[in-house]
């Protein structure tokens, strides 16, 4: 994901500043995958045709949480699927300032400029998602070849291997493990749901005021099923407790899908952005 131009906060970030903002790249690659059978279709309860009262619910709230696992797990793959994607295409948060990084369109991503979430100076920022060699782009912007994974492992990808990092463990190879990473970026097709289950439980994210990930439960318009709900829901549950609120939302339309139960359009794939408003519960 190529940035083709800088934005006045980028601009402003890097200049004078003595510690660089790093880019730490994502190879993202189609990894070879063996297929038996065709994919399941969804199978739709007469239930799934109406909607349930919890489906009520969450389209008439004007905000929306998601309940912990006593409900959650009891709940269809149609009433999962309603909070989803209500839960993240609205906004949590009003932010003042918005600023777009890099394109305007596909591959930009947005961050919010407002006072108490600016990165200071210095400052670093973390973005995983672009497939380029080791380089530095000039005096402050460094490439870093490095693949982000929930653990350490190499990985076989047609005839290549891939050797795949956690976010600590990245951060320690860069010398960043004591330092504040001012804002994350994740662009990893799929990889996302695993490293944050990672980096909630092991990382440490004061500072870390702006997130921006692109989220996808698959990688084109096919309709997932009750389990994907339940973890990328679970996932989400994790940063809204760490703090994080959406302020930016869009739907990517090369996900997009009609659902089958409820024929209403839909997409796999959103580009979201977070700010850390509260402390740690």
């Amino acid at each position: 994901m190529a940035i083709a131009r800088r934005s006045l906060l980028l601009q402003w970030c890097i200049v004078g500043i003595s510690v660089p903002i790093l880019f730490v790249t994502y190879k993202v690659t189609m990894f070879p995958m063996v297929v038996t059978e065709a994919e399941p279709e969804i199978q739709c309860l007469p239930a799934d045709f109406r909607d349930t009262q919890f489906i009520v619910g969450i389209h008439r709230n004007a905000s929306v949480l998601i309940p912990e696992d006593l409900l959650l797990k009891t709940l269809s793959r149609e009433d999962l699927s309603a909070l989803y994607h209500r839960y993240l295409e609205n906004v949590q948060y009003m932010c003042r300032r918005k600023v777009r990084l890099g394109n305007y369109e596909d591959g930009g991503w947005d961050i919010c400029d407002d006072a108490h979430f600016r990165p200071p100076k210095p400052c670093i920022i973390y973005s995983f998602g672009m497939h380029m060699d080791d380089h530095q782009r000039s005096d402050k912007n460094y490439f870093h070849s490095l693949g982000i994974s929930d653990k350490d492992e190499a990985i076989k990808a047609n005839t290549d291997e891939w050797q795949l990092f956690t976010y600590n463990t990245i951060r320690q190879k860069l010398q960043h493990a004591n330092k504040t990473i001012s804002i994350l970026k994740m662009d990893v097709e799929l990889y996302e749901w695993r490293v944050l289950v990672d980096i909630v439980k092991t990382a440490n994210m004061t500072g870390t005021n702006n997130l921006a990930i692109e989220f996808h439960l698959a990688l084109d318009g096919t309709e997932v099923e009750w389990e994907q709900y339940y973890r990328a829901l679970t996932v989400l549950r994790n940063l809204y407790h760490l703090g994080y609120r959406i302020f930016w939302t869009h739907q990517n339309p090369n996900c997009a899908f009609v659902s089958a139960c409820k024929m209403e359009q839909r997409s796999n794939c959103h580009e979201i952005s977070f700010v850390k408003v509260t402390d740690p519960f």
